[in-house]
């Protein structure tokens, strides 16, 4: 079973903050949003990925990233306000990101269990790499 952990922070030094969130595994949002984190969510629920023209479903990105099915009930989905902005390790969509004039920015950083990825260790390359980055 996967279990993860999840790490967050206000900071004001958005350039700094801007570049070291690249990965994945890393969301900068404005700070004073409330974020839920919840696992579950149907399949056929549509989300705007970020850099992509238009929506896709979770049940797309899941099979895109290669993401095994005993994981897919498992994995966390960050939302704000209702809205996806965040499938760690695999997406952050357009909704909630950070602009110029905001002045705080929350880091979250999400870290998943040993046991999940030594059962990721089993999966083919391409899986692994993806969930690494």
């Amino acid at each position: 079973m996967a279990r993860w952990r999840f790490f967050a922070v206000v900071t004001r030094n958005r350039d700094d903050l801007c570049a070291r969130c690249k990965g994945l595994w890393r969301l900068c949002l404005p700070a004073g949003r409330a974020l839920e984190v919840s696992v579950g969510l149907p399949t056929a629920v549509r989300i705007r990925p970020l850099g992509l023209n238009g929506s896709k479903k979770l049940q797309d990105i899941y099979t895109d990233k290669k993401v095994p099915r005993s994981f897919r009930s498992q994995w966390p989905i960050v939302t704000v306000n209702g809205e996806v902005v965040w499938l760690p390790g695999l997406v952050r969509t357009e909704v909630q990101t950070v602009q110029a004039a905001d002045r705080d920015v929350l880091v979250v950083v999400a870290h998943m269990n040993r046991d999940a990825r030594q059962q990721i260790g089993t999966l083919s390359r391409g899986t692994r790499r993806m969930i690494s980055e």
